[in-house]
């Protein structure tokens, strides 16, 4: 409550964080409340994810590897390399390729990220229906490897009805369809429409 009072108005993500860190520096349950509650109130959706990460005993990185243009890439399983390009599959429309010669990015770099946007990302949610049998209503600290299970999934289901060389940009509407309905099988609620829902996955293990 008195973290609350503090902040006051709107503020930033970096001096809500910031203030969330000296409040909750005691370590109290109760404490832990008040900053997300704070950083709710506060509508900075990314300073109350790297609090998650914070909490749920994420390390900062103290450097960061440094790749070059030439360095080769492999995303499940398919390869992306500027100077020596093995054979693999393009994207359905080759928009790589125009749109890095339009951004001056390197072609194969472009492919590799149309590739990289179009993965299903499974994270840590809140404020979903609770679990079956408890009081859980989200699974931060918990859920990790659910989720891990639902990307593999995710991504299986995505090259079984709509090819691994399938891109999220430039896709059909058909294609559209089917995408929305691979989603619509992973929402956090507990019915039968969502068989892949963490309720299911929790109460089938």
């Amino acid at each position: 409550r008195r973290l609350a009072r503090d902040v006051g108005g709107p503020a930033s993500s970096s001096s809500a964080f910031a203030l969330a860190l000296a409040i909750a520096s005691t370590n109290s349950a109760e404490h832990v409340d008040a900053v997300e509650g704070c950083l709710t109130n506060q509508g900075c959706p990314m300073a109350l994810s790297a609090w998650n990460n914070l909490r749920n005993g994420w390390v900062i990185p103290t450097h960061v590897t440094v790749f070059g243009h030439d360095d080769p890439i492999w995303v499940l399983g398919v390869y992306y390399h500027g100077k020596n390009p093995a054979p693999r599959r393009r994207t359905r429309a080759g928009t790589g390729s125009a749109e890095g010669r339009a951004t001056g990015t390197a072609p194969h770099i472009q492919d590799f990220l149309a590739d990289f946007q179009s993965r299903f990302w499974m994270t840590y949610r809140r404020g979903f229906p609770q679990i079956g049998g408890s009081e859980l209503t989200t699974d931060c600290g918990w859920g990790c490897m659910i989720r891990s299970g639902q990307m593999i999934l995710a991504q299986s289901l995505i090259c079984f009805l709509l090819g691994r060389a399938w891109r999220i940009h430039c896709q059909l509407p058909e294609q559209q369809d089917t995408e929305r309905q691979i989603i619509r099988w992973f929402t956090d609620i507990p019915q039968e429409c969502s068989p892949f829902s963490i309720h299911t996955l929790v109460e089938l293990s």
